[in-house]
């Protein structure tokens, strides 16, 4: 009995690295042949205040652990799509904004207790590769709201959103997460995904 348990969760973990990569030590996370957009179309809600609008909105309830906290934050109501890391750098530096780090991109997570930002997940600003706890994230497109794991009334594609966190061993990775999921990964910082501005 025992050896079958071990077995198991052998292939278990070898199928969620299969699927999701390697969240907590590096690896993109996402398929190479995937369009950083999401796959939810863009027209997922709408944004009644316009695209220059932002929203107030506070960490996530969660249990203790994972990043500390980060406070109240102002987000851009409408992101930007599909957008390299440095791109989305400029895009946010234009609107007197800036991307956020990867525990204040956690704290926008709803809906998955061990990624939002104090979860057991232990990628955070400061540990950025090979990091303890759970970082698998949720069942995909469950999400509180419409499928996505984020607050009610977010504008925008359930999908990959930029942080400014770079991997710690891989030069060209920064950390990004998938919303439709709640997963953290890493991915290329010359690939295209979409941004939410903080300030």
């Amino acid at each position: 009995m025992k050896r079958s348990r071990s077995r198991l969760r052998v292939l278990v973990f070898a199928l969620a690295v299969a699927i999701g990569g390697d969240a907590c030590g590096g690896g993109n996370g996402a398929p190479d042949d995937v369009a950083m957009s999401g796959d939810v179309p863009s027209d997922v809600g709408t944004d009644t205040a316009g695209p220059d609008a932002t929203e107030d909105v506070p960490p996530a309830d969660a249990p203790t652990g994972g990043c500390p906290p980060v406070g109240s934050l102002q987000w851009k109501a409408e992101p930007m799509t599909l957008v390299t890391l440095a791109e989305a750098t400029t895009y946010c530096g234009d609107q007197g904004m800036r991307v956020p780090t990867l525990c204040e991109l956690r704290s926008f997570l709803r809906g998955c207790p061990v990624t939002e930002a104090t979860g057991s997940c232990g990628v955070t600003d400061t540990c950025t590769d090979f990091c303890p706890g759970d970082c698998t994230g949720c069942p995909r497109t469950l999400g509180p709201e419409n499928g996505c794991y984020w607050a009610a009334g977010t504008q925008g594609a359930c999908g990959f959103y930029w942080t400014s966190t770079l991997h710690g061993s891989q030069a060209d990775y920064a950390w990004a997460i998938d919303f439709a999921s709640a997963f953290p990964f890493s991915t290329k910082t010359n690939g295209k995904t979409n941004v939410r501005c903080v300030q």
